[in-house]
């Protein structure tokens, strides 16, 4: 029995928000490989860290070949590491996040990655991906991931709660963990983005959602010097710590929200689950 890791890329992404890019070619899956058991994703920059804006990543894997479907499978990755006072001025990224997928695969399969931005920028990153695979057979559940499918705003009103009337769609029986990130589009000096995210649904099989703190984001002393980071709210990795057990019915909507502390600056967010 063997366990490997295999290095994808680095691509240098799209600086386009919203559109995709492949990361490497793709990759064939050695043959006596029996299952995938996950990935990290890498970002940095791609020539120099733009000023003001942040780099808001997500990962999509894709294939035809691997039989039960991969799909949906849209991560959101550490970002690089903040809105920096001028170009090159970064906090650097936080470690890359393991994402368990436990995938069986018979070898041979074509499987397909591209890295895309949230956010616009005038300077683009790379993104890497290093993919967990061995002959061993699968390792718990497998495990799907949905990311909302574009950004939603959020103004500067202290307490207030944004509330995107777009919902986003799953099909399982329930949610392990969820993620969420929230960044800066407009620079001011002494305030931050502070809140907490928050999912909801009439399809949760719960009286409650699911609701949490964000990740840095604090106050500034100058403009744009903001760490950004993902917020979790469970484990993604269940070696870690203890996931989410949210029951939903197959399909499920979800609604995000973003509710600021105090006053904040102006910003937008995202949220996505992982699943069973």
């Amino acid at each position: 029995m063997s366990k490997s890791v295999v290095a994808i890329g680095p691509t240098i992404m799209s600086a386009t928000g919203l559109t995709e890019t492949a990361i490497g070619t793709s990759w064939t899956v050695p043959i006596g490989t029996k299952a995938i058991y996950g990935v990290k994703i890498s970002v940095a920059a791609g020539t120099v860290h733009d000023a003001v804006l942040t780099g808001v990543p997500r990962l999509r894997i894709v294939s035809d070949d691997v039989k039960p479907n991969i799909a949906p499978c849209e991560m959101l990755a550490e970002p690089q590491g903040s809105s920096p006072v001028t170009s090159g001025n970064s906090a650097s990224q936080w470690e890359s996040r393991y994402y368990p997928l436990n995938i069986p695969v018979k070898g041979g399969e074509v499987i397909y990655f591209y890295g895309t931005l949230y956010v616009t920028k005038t300077t683009s990153e790379w993104m890497g991906v290093d993919i967990y695979f061995g002959t061993d057979g699968v390792m718990g559940p497998q495990y799907h991931y949905k990311m909302t499918a574009a950004t939603y705003a959020t103004t500067v009103t202290a307490g207030a709660a944004h509330r995107d009337p777009t919902t986003y769609k799953i099909s399982g029986s329930k949610i392990t963990a969820a993620f969420g990130m929230v960044w800066q589009t407009t620079s001011t000096a002494a305030v931050g983005c502070i809140g907490k995210f928050s999912l909801d649904s009439t399809d949760f099989k719960t009286p409650y959602g699911i609701s949490w703190n964000q990740q840095g984001g604090g106050g500034i002393l100058s403009v744009g010097d903001l760490a950004v980071h993902m917020s979790r709210a469970g484990y993604i990795n269940p070696e870690e710590g203890p996931q989410l057990n949210v029951p939903i019915s197959d399909p499920c909507n979800i609604t995000q929200t973003f509710t600021n502390g105090p006053t904040n600056i102006v910003g937008a967010f995202v949220t996505g689950v992982q699943y069973i």
